[in-house]
């Protein structure tokens, strides 16, 4: 475990009259790899955008604190891929380690590096928007992993994919944990649940099961 923890206390959304989020409270330490689960519909992309500061609730608050950093990097795998479809794979990849500072060469290395993991090493120059869904989905998959998040964030990281390709891109995704990152996973798929460390489960914007194990 790193000292980082992610902890969300009696969330609350709501939209046109309907609360999304009711009262969902959430905690997560750093190498640890929660999945929720839940029907479509429950609340769990509302809550994972909340996690990652994209949505602002009506109440409650999220606290991300890690001892000796200031700012940890969270990095979200987002179920509709979120790409720049008139972008290349590689340059999708390289817009998410802008913010690192490091020299050209080596945002290169680390972003050829990342979609080679994801099974993307040939065709990097091709633009996203001639990619299959379930290649863009890797390149989404390698965007959040290059950065090395802290908290990683993933709604659906295997839609789409075969099996081949699912277990693999499942298998980074979860190595995360190992270097210390929270990771949490939105998921229908109940064979990606079981390979978590907990699960808890979203209904009609309720979390059950959220409490340590």
């Amino acid at each position: 475990m790193s000292g980082l923890t992610l902890e969300a206390s009696e969330l609350v959304v709501e939209r046109a009259g309907r609360r999304i989020l009711d009262r969902a409270s959430l905690t997560v330490a750093g190498g640890e790899r929660v999945a929720v689960t839940g029907p479509s519909g429950a609340g769990k992309t509302t809550l994972l955008h909340v996690l990652a500061g994209l949505e602002r609730p009506d109440a409650g608050m999220v606290r991300l604190g890690m001892a000796g950093q200031a700012g940890p990097r969270v990095a979200v795998v987002f179920q509709g891929h979120g790409l720049v479809s008139l972008l290349t794979s590689a340059e999708n990849v390289e817009l998410a380690l802008q913010a690192e500072r490091l020299a050209r060469a080596e945002v290169r290395r680390r972003a050829a590096a990342a979609l080679a993991a994801v099974g993307l090493g040939q065709g990097q120059d091709r633009l996203v928007e001639e990619l299959s869904s379930g290649q863009q989905q890797r390149v989404a998959v390698a965007r959040a992993l290059v950065v090395r998040p802290d908290v990683l964030l993933a709604d659906e990281p295997t839609a789409e994919l075969d099996a081949a390709t699912r277990d693999a891109v499942l298998d980074l995704v979860l190595a995360a944990a190992g270097h210390g990152a929270a990771v949490v996973l939105a998921t229908h798929d109940l064979n990606l649940a079981a390979r978590c460390d907990r699960q808890v489960r979203m209904l009609a914007g309720r979390l059950h099961g959220a409490g340590r194990a």
